[in-house]
């Protein structure tokens, strides 16, 4: 189940990604296998939160374990804090 998001911003990611562009100038951007990425909880495409709302976001953090599949996406592997 392939989602997609409209974006505004070139400031919407936290380090170097993976893209290409498509067609009528749409930029794709795609996790790769290694990659680590934060996954918002119920976050709904279109939603728009800035400033001081951004801290009441939750997410989980998570390892790309898959390449990305245009039919399937990725596979991911939830990340967990240790004591230490």
């Amino acid at each position: 189940n392939t989602k997609s998001q409209d974006l505004d911003s070139v400031n919407s990611f936290s380090h170097i990604v993976k893209w290409e562009r498509g067609p009528k100038g749409v930029i794709r951007v795609y996790s790769r296998k290694g990659d680590i990425w934060g996954l918002y909880r119920n976050w709904e495409p279109g939603q728009r939160i800035q400033g001081d709302d951004m801290g009441s976001l939750v997410y989980d953090m998570v390892a790309i374990i898959t390449e990305y599949d245009e039919h399937i996406g990725v596979f991911v592997k939830p990340l967990v804090k240790v004591e230490g």
